[in-house]
């Protein structure tokens, strides 16, 4: 891949189409000459097919580079496989997105690589060999691919926008589209800048109108389907904290604690935690 002209790093929209709408028309003002995807394309949002139509215009107006991410990863799954997603907080937005979404464009994900290499970069959603790996600044294996690898790693997953330097290389975060973390009520990308081989990063944020993705939530009754986990997304995007992280680990580690095991557990351990984060009442408190 050619690294030339100016290039919006996206990552992480995760169905968030009314943060995407927005973003779509902010590119338009930054003599945008490429797109990189950095993967989670849909996935935890409502109305899947309204970010997969505003992909599709931002495809066909610019030079555009998809990068496979763990979301895309589930819905292949399922795709080939058919595991059970009948559990409401554990599988239940995941099982809505992909009911939701034409076959052609969960197709599209089959041939999407795991990473891509410019001469400068490599680009990939979580690490160059697994989507679901997080690099969190100042961790061992952070460190360790910065340590090993001769190019910076421009990646996502994290949902956590930043730029990280050790051992002579540096990670670029954009941060995520649909479900940011740091100060909530927003959505982040970055821009990349090569000009005349000298290459610049900007880290961008904007406000969306979250009230108006709340009210999506409850006409798609995505609440109800995705259950606890999805009320969490939610309240990551308006807090701005991981909340269903906490959620995962509370629910997984009460549910181990009595002897069950596997990645589906009973809706009861999910509603014990959801009390603990405050997922049971008005959301937008």
């Amino acid at each position: 891949m050619k690294n030339s002209g100016r290039t919006a790093l996206i990552s992480d929209i995760h169905s968030n189409y009314i943060s995407l709408e927005v973003l779509y028309y902010e590119l338009k003002t930054e003599n945008i000459d490429n797109i990189i995807f950095l993967g989670d394309y849909l996935t935890d949002c409502p109305y899947p097919m309204k970010t997969v139509e505003i992909i599709k215009a931002l495809k066909d107006e610019y030079n555009s580079v998809f990068i496979r991410g763990n979301r895309e990863d589930y819905l292949l799954d399922y795709y080939y496989n058919k595991p059970d997603w009948s559990s409401p907080s554990g599988r239940g937005s995941l099982k809505y997105t992909y009911d939701n979404t034409d076959l052609e464009f969960v197709e599209f994900f089959i041939d999407m690589p795991l990473s891509i290499i410019d001469e400068n970069h490599i680009y990939c959603h979580g690490s160059p060999e697994k989507n679901t790996e997080l690099l969190h600044w100042n961790r061992e294996n952070t460190d360790n691919w910065l340590l090993k690898t001769d190019l910076d790693i421009i990646g996502g997953h994290t949902h956590v926008q930043g730029i990280y330097t050790k051992h002579g290389r540096t990670i670029i975060n954009p941060g995520s589209v649909g479900i940011a973390l740091g100060k909530g009520k927003e959505g982040n990308y970055a821009i990349m800048e090569n000009k005349n081989g000298e290459i610049r990063y900007e880290l961008k944020s904007y406000p969306y109108d979250y009230m108006k993705l709340y009210k999506e939530f409850l006409k798609s009754n995505l609440f109800e389907i995705g259950g606890y986990f999805t009320r969490a997304i939610y309240r990551n995007i308006v807090t701005g904290k991981p909340i269903t992280m906490f959620l995962l680990r509370d629910a997984f580690n009460a549910a181990r604690a009595e002897g069950i095991e596997g990645d589906i557990i009973p809706e009861s351990y999910w509603a014990r935690a959801a009390e603990k984060y405050g997922l049971t009442g008005d959301l937008n408190d």
